[in-house]
């Protein structure tokens, strides 16, 4: 309990000097806050945000095919569900 007290204490701490640095202590003309919120609204910044967002949304695409791929009871990945893809094989086994 006192060991938890303690980690408690030192790591509220550490966020308390981190934040009076960030928010307080000037590097220049502004604080370090303010230099990464001019920053992040340079074209640049904009366009790593374009980039990263186009980048999470493939592999989010990709993660997803290879669990469905991954779970798949048949063994078929061309998007059809399981369900219907039995169905159309017991009605091509009726049909002969």
């Amino acid at each position: 309990m006192i060991r938890f007290g303690f980690r408690l204490l030192r790591s509220l701490l550490v966020v308390g000097v981190v934040g009076y640095l960030l928010f307080f202590v000037q590097l220049g003309n502004r604080t370090p806050f303010q230099h990464l919120m001019r920053i992040t609204k340079t074209e640049e910044a904009r366009e790593l945000s374009r980039e990263v967002r186009k980048s999470t949304k493939r592999i989010r695409r990709e993660i997803g095919h290879q669990i469905r791929t991954a779970t798949d009871p048949i063994g078929r990945h061309d998007g059809i569900p399981a369900e219907n893809e039995r169905s159309r094989e017991d009605t091509a086994s009726r049909s002969h």
